[in-house]
Order: C-alpha cells, then structure tokens, then sequence
C-alpha cells in the first residue's frame, strides 16, 4: 500500500478473504489487520484504496478440486474434514471480474464482495466428483472424516458484525461500507494511530516468537477474532465428536487397507491361476505335438513298407 501511494498509483485493490470474517485462526486475523490497514492509508494521498473479500476460487492451488481428483486418481480415500462443512466457491474468471469491477467502482475503503450464491457442502462435491470420474462413492471409493483442524470453521461467511451491505450498479457486486466512526476512534488520524501502534506490538512479538503474545495482539486489534474456534454446531474445540470422527477415521482406513491387500492376495491368486492354466495348455499342446509327431512316423512306416511290397 505503501508502495502504490509513494508511486501516485491511481488506484489500489486488495485482495482479502471471506475467513477475514470473524476470524478463527491468524491467516484470517491478520487479513482483516489488512482490511483495516486499507482503511487507514487511504485518504493519505491520491491513490483510490478499495478491497476485494474472495471465497473458495474453483481450480486454484488451495482449492480442494484438484486434491479430491489427486485422491480419486490414487484409488482414494477421500479426505473431508466434517460431513457438514460447507464453502462459497467462484470461478476464475467471476475472481478475476471481480478485481477489475472493485477498481472501476471503488470510491475509496470500501470492501467488495461478489453474491456467490448458496455455499457448496465439501462432502457432497467429493461424492459428485467420484461420481464423474466413473466410481461409486463408498464402495469404489471411501470418503474419510478427518475433524475440523483447530481455527477450521464449519461454515465461512461474507460480511462481519458492523457492516452494512449496498448494492452496486453491478448486480452481482455488493458493497459493504464501514460507518463514519472508523471502528469507535472518532477519525482517520486517531483510527490510524491506534492502528499502526498495534501492528508495531504485534511485529514486536513476532520477532520474540512470542505465539501467545501474537494472539492477545490480534484479539485486541480484532476483537471478533475467535483463536481456534469454529463457527456452527461444533464447539470451540474443534468440533463435539472430533476424536470419535478421528477414531473411526483410523478404522476406515484399516479396513480400506485391509481390502486393499485381499484385493492384491486375489490379484496375486489370479495371476497364479492364469500362469497354471497356461502350463496345462502349453503342456496338454507339446503332448498334441508329440501325438502328431508319432502318428506321422507311423503312417511314413506304413507307406515304406506298402512301397518295398510292391517293389517286391
């Protein structure tokens, strides 16, 4: 940000994500510090500063696409955290739309967000997926409950507490505009300062390695932020049931191993009956062979004597 101020850059997007709402874990936390660093720089100078709040992008490296083809193509299993886990997703090119629509239409700290519709089950794309590739889910193809890992939430979401949502003249981009109160400090110069003090605390416990300093400094900068929490049904813990999942995650995959090497014993007992079938056949055609062999002796003998008959 700073950069592009100092270089007259017209106009600056951010790209952020939808974990920065209500954050459960430090990626989320410290995008939000970036949401709100936007915030604060713009005004400063010329340079328009807005922000984009991503979900799930269809394809990309952190999508769970290509993992679930990668595990399809190794004869599984599957691995999903929770069956009722759900996540937006948007194609490539609604993401790259996106970033150039909140250029054109930014005004200035506003964050934009793209109506993605109703969020997608994981559980129910692993199966569509195995599906599409030509395999029955659960008896071609296991599908394994892993748990919620700690700062997992159950379920993302667009907008946080605070932010009012208007519609822009794209009908697929809202708008979410902070109040004139910048976060409870009255003004930009006071937000700021409040701003940047903290992110000093926080770099400053950075460089000790001080984790549990870290995190008190997110909460205070992010109070929404819930470290190692998930949203939903489950518990702060990760989820009511996760070492269960975890145990009978662990029995899954001993079955599935288990079929794993029945299936290689017969696919070794297979081999082993077709290798004795083709000695029976190689041995029942050298026996015709020598049949053949004996018969055709037998009637040159045959013609021999006729011959030295008639010779006599």
């Amino acid at each position: 940000m700073e950069a592009a101020a100092a270089h007259g850059a017209g106009r600056f997007v951010m790209v952020s994500t939808d974990k920065a709402v209500r954050p459960t874990n430090v990626m989320g936390a410290t995008k939000r510090i970036c949401e709100l660093l936007m915030q604060a720089h713009h005004g400063q100078n010329s340079t328009i500063m807005m922000c984009v709040r991503f979900g799930n992008v269809i394809g990309s490296s952190g999508s769970v696409v290509p993992l679930f083809q990668e595990q399809i193509a190794y004869g599984g299993p599957v691995t999903v955290t929770d069956p009722d886990v759900t996540r937006y997703f948007m194609t490539t090119p609604e993401a790259c739309q996106l970033i150039l629509q909140a250029g054109a239409l930014g005004e200035g700290r506003e964050i934009f967000i793209l109506k993605m519709g109703t969020p997608v089950k994981i559980a129910q794309m692993a199966r569509d997926l195995i599906s599409l590739s030509g395999k029955e889910p659960g008896k071609d193809i296991e599908i394994v409950y892993t748990g919620l890992r700690p700062g997992e939430k159950l379920y993302e979401e667009l907008i946080t507490e605070g932010e009012g949502i208007v519609q822009t003249s794209h009908k697929k981009i809202m708008v979410l505009r902070p109040d004139g109160n910048w976060n409870g400090h009255g003004d930009r110069e006071a937000f700021r300062s409040w701003l940047m003090k903290g992110i000093g605390e926080l770099q400053e416990a950075a460089m000790r390695h001080d984790g549990p300093g870290i995190r008190t400094k997110l909460r205070e900068l992010v109070p929404e932020y819930q470290p190692g929490g998930t949203l939903g049904r489950r518990a702060e813990d990760g989820g009511r049931g996760t070492e269960d999942r975890g145990r009978g995650t662990e029995d899954r995959g001993r079955r599935t191993e288990d079929r794993g090497r029945r299936a290689e014993d017969r696919g070794r007992r297979t081999g082993d009956r077709r290798q004795r079938t083709e000695d029976r056949r190689q041995r029942t055609e050298g026996r015709r062979q020598r049949t053949e062999g004996r018969r055709q002796r037998t009637e040159d003998r045959e013609s021999e004597d006729v011959s030295a008959d008639y010779t006599d």
